[in-house]
C-alpha cells in the first residue's frame, strides 16, 4: 500500500470543495484532505502539520490574490504549493508562480479528475528538486572548504608523524614541506595552553573523543610566538579504521591582539574612573598599558604646576635590563622641558608620535639613554582634555615595530581620559581653594555679613 498523502486545501467553495474531495477520495493513491474555509481557519491548520502539499484558491477569503502562496512559504518553506482556481488565465499563473507556487490548476471537472496524478507529479518533482538543491549546497560547502585552505592543514599517523604539510602549513609556521614531512608534530611545534584547554596530542583521548578543539600558543621556525586555533580529528580508511589525525590550523594572533588590547583599554579606563588623585591612577594605569599592550618601558610625565617643565610623575618597566632601570633613573632626576621628555610635535591636543628607533630619532633628545636601555620604537600621546596639555604617555620596546594605529588610538584615547580627569582634578581643587579663600574672608570680618537677592 502506498504511503498516504497529507494534503491541506483551502477554499471558501464548498462546490469545489467536494469536487476536490470526491477526486482524492476515488484516487489510487491515499490520501488525507485537511480542509479549510477562512485565512484563520487555514493559519490554524497550518500549525497542526506537517503536510506534503498545500492546494489553494487563488483568491479566497482574507487573502489577496497569491498571498496565501507567500504566508505557505514563509510558515512551510519545504512544502509545495499548488493554486486550484477557476479563474484560468496565462496571466494568473504567471503571478502565482513568481510568488512560489510550483504548479497550477483550473478548476474544471475534467482536470480535477487528474488532480491526484497532478499531486504525484509535482512531489515527485518536488523531490528531484530537494534533493539537486541539497547536492548543489553540498557542493557549494566543499567548495568554501576549498576557498578556506588559506588556513593551515597538517595530517599524521596516529603517532603524529607528519605525513602532509600544505603551502599554508609553511607559511604560517615557516618549514617548508620537505623540512616537515617525516617529523614528530609534538617536537616541531609543542604547544602552549593559554587557556588549559586540554592535551593536542593526546592519541587515546583523540580516538575516544573523534575530536579536538582549541586555542594553544605555538613557536614558528623563526622563534615568533604565534596564536593558533586549532581543529583536529580522527582521519580513516576506506573501511573505517582510524590511520591517523588531520588538523586544521588558523592563525588567530592578530585577533587575540586586538582584543587583548580593548580589554587593556577598559581596565585603564576603570583605574581611571575609580581614582580620586591623580598619584591612584598613574603606576596602575602604566602597568596595564604596558603589560596588556606588549610594550617593555612606561612613561607618564606631568606639567609642573606654573612651570613649563616636566616631571617624570611614573614609570613601569620590566628589570631585565639594568639598563632599563638606569634609563627610568636618570628621567627622573630633574624636571624636562616638553621637547627633552617627549617629542615637541605631541605638544599639541590629540596629536601622537610614532618613532620606529627613539636611539637614532633626531626627534627625541634622550638618544644616548635610549641606546643604553636598548630602547627601539616608541609610541607618545598627550595627556590633555582637547584644551590643554598637562602631560605625556610614552610606551618603549626593545624591537623595532611598525607603526599601529590602533594601537596609536588607545593611547592617545586614554591620554585624552586621563587629561580630563586631571582638568576635574585641578576644577576641583581650584573650587576648593576658593571656598577656603571665601570661608576664611567671612572669619576676618568683624560685623554681621548677609546675603539677598536684588
Amino acid at each position: 500500500m502506498s504511503q498516504c498523502i497529507r494534503v491541506l486545501y483551502v477554499d471558501d467553495s464548498p462546490y469545489d470543495r467536494s469536487l476536490v474531495r470526491h477526486a482524492l477520495e476515488h484516487a489510487e493513491t491515499p490520501f488525507e484532505l485537511v480542509e479549510a474555509t477562512t485565512r484563520d481557519e487555514f493559519v490554524a491548520c497550518l500549525n497542526d502539520g506537517p503536510y506534503d502539499v498545500v492546494l489553494s484558491d487563488f483568491d479566497i477569503l482574507g487573502y489577496k490574490g497569491a498571498e496565501v502562496v507567500e504566508e505557505v512559504g514563509q510558515r512551510l518553506p519545504n512544502v509545495p504549493v499548488i493554486v486550484v482556481t477557476g479563474s484560468g488565465s496565462e496571466k494568473i499563473a504567471i503571478d502565482v508562480m513568481k510568488r512560489g507556487a510550483f504548479d497550477y490548476v483550473v478548476k474544471s471537472p475534467a482536470h480535477l479528475q487528474r488532480l491526484p496524478h497532478i499531486i504525484n507529479a509535482v512531489l515527485n518533482q518536488w523531490r528531484l528538486r530537494e534533493e539537486k538543491r541539497k547536492s548543489a549546497e553540498e557542493r557549494a560547502y566543499l567548495a568554501q572548504l576549498l576557498e578556506q585552505v588559506a588556513d593551515a592543514v597538517i595530517s599524521t599517523d596516529l603517532e603524529f608523524r607528519i605525513r602532509s604539510w600544505n603551502p599554508a602549513a609553511e607559511q604560517l609556521y615557516g618549514w617548508s614541506e620537505q623540512e616537515a614531512l617525516g617529523q614528530p608534530l609534538p617536537a616541531l611545534l609543542p604547544p602552549r595552553f593559554p587557556d588549559e584547554c586540554g592535551a593536542v596530542y593526546d592519541a587515546a583521548a583523540l580516538l575516544e573523543r573523534r575530536r579536538w578543539q582549541g586555542e594553544v600558543v605555538q613557536q614558528r621556525k623563526d622563534g615568533q610566538e604565534i596564536r593558533a586555533q586549532i581543529s583536529t580529528a580522527v582521519r580513516n580508511d576506506s573501511e573505517g579504521n582510524p590511520i591517523g589525525f588531520v588538523s586544521i590550523v588558523r592563525d588567530i594572533t592578530e585577533r587575540a591582539r586586538r582584543n587583548r588590547w580593548q580589554d587593556t583599554q577598559f581596565r585603564v579606563t576603570r583605574t581611571i574612573a575609580d581614582a580620586s588623585a591623580m598619584e591612584d591612577l598613574a603606576a596602575p594605569a602604566l602597568e596595564q598599558l604596558c603589560e596588556g599592550l606588549g610594550w617593555r618601558l612606561g612613561e607618564m610625565w606631568l606639567r609642573q604646576p606654573a612651570s613649563d617643565t616636566f616631571q617624570l610623575a611614573a614609570a613601569y618597566g620590566q628589570a631585565e635590563r639594568p639598563a632599563m632601570q638606569h634609563f627610568i633613573q636618570r628621567a627622573q632626576k630633574r624636571a624636562l622641558h616638553f621637547g627633552e621628555a617627549v617629542p615637541d610635535q605631541i605638544c599639541a591636543p590629540n596629536a601622537s608620535r610614532w618613532l620606529g628607533d627613539v636611539s637614532s630619532d633626531p626627534l627625541y633628545k634622550r638618544q644616548e639613554a635610549a641606546r643604553e636601555a636598548g630602547l627601539r620604537s616608541a609610541c607618545f600621546a598627550p595627556i590633555s582634555d582637547g584644551d590643554t596639555v598637562f602631560g605625556a604617555l610614552a610606551l618603549y620596546t626593545t624591537e623595532t615595530r611598525e607603526r599601529d594605529d590602533q594601537l596609536a588610538f588607545i593611547l592617545s584615547d586614554i591620554g585624552l581620559q586621563i587629561g580630563q580627569f586631571a582638568a576635574r582634578t585641578q576644577a576641583e581643587l581650584a573650587l576648593q581653594a576658593s571656598q577656603k579663600r571665601y570661608m576664611e574672608l567671612l572669619d576676618s570680618i568683624d560685623g554681621v555679613v548677609w546675603e539677598a537677592d536684588p
